[in-house]
Formats: structure tokens, sequence, C-alpha cells
């Protein structure tokens, strides 16, 4: 395509898997994770090699009374650390190209017969993990 060669990002995404997906049912009884259901969020970066890193993001849902579960991705992410953003990219857009990929797959895992499915609402990744650098 004309006029877009010279304007690639610094930051290319190779690929996403599924590190870990699990769905634990405690009562049979309950369909539905009542609001005090404690969730968190983690992230990880490890660097692969000089220009590739791996991001992994996970959510996992505690309710004692209901369920647990947990969603883990990773992506592979190809990164031009000397250009001026390839950092700022690294750190913060990699988590937020990842978060839908959560979202979906937790939405899929708990959309079961008989349990209400489970959607995250959009989020500000960037503030979720404020000052985790």
């Amino acid at each position: 395509m004309k006029g877009i060669e010279n304007k690639k990002s610094s930051l290319q995404l190779e690929k996403i898997i599924v590190e870990d997906l699990s769905f634990k049912r405690i009562n049979n009884e309950k369909s539905k994770i009542d609001n005090n259901s404690e969730i968190s969020f983690s992230k990880q970066l490890n660097q692969i090699d000089e220009s590739l890193y791996k991001v992994t993001v996970g959510v996992h849902i505690n309710s004692n009374d209901v369920c647990n579960i947990k969603v883990t991705m990773a992506g592979f992410f190809r990164v031009e650390m000397d250009s001026a953003i390839g950092k700022s990219l690294l750190l913060t857009n990699t988590v937020a190209i990842l978060f839908p990929y959560i979202r979906s797959q937790l939405t899929l895992l708990t959309s079961q017969p008989g349990f209400d499915s489970v959607i995250l609402p959009v989020m500000n990744i960037n503030a979720l993990f404020a000052g985790e650098e």
C-alpha cells in the first residue's frame, strides 16, 4: 500500500496464546458471581531476545461461595527499543492490546448453561496498573 511503508509502528504483535484458562464451580445452586467477589489483575514482562518480549496479563476472580475463575494470556511483541517511544509502547500499549482478549475469554468461559456470564467493563488499563513499573 502506497504511503504507509514508513509509518510502521515500533511495536509489532507476533502472536497471542492462552496460558491458563480455568473455571472451578463451588456451588451448583448459585449461578451468579456476587459483588463481594475478589477480582485481581496481573501483568508480567519478560525479555525473550534483543527485540522480542513476552507480556503476560491475567485476571483472577475468587467468589468463595460460587466459583473461582482464572484467565491468563500472553502476547509476544517485537519492539524497536532504539525508537523514542519503543519503551513506552512496551510498558503501556501491550497490556491495552491484550486486555480485550482477556475480557472475551472470560465471557466465553462463563457462558455456560446455568451460569450468568461475566463481562468485564471497558477499563483504563494504564490507570489499573499505574505505579507498577
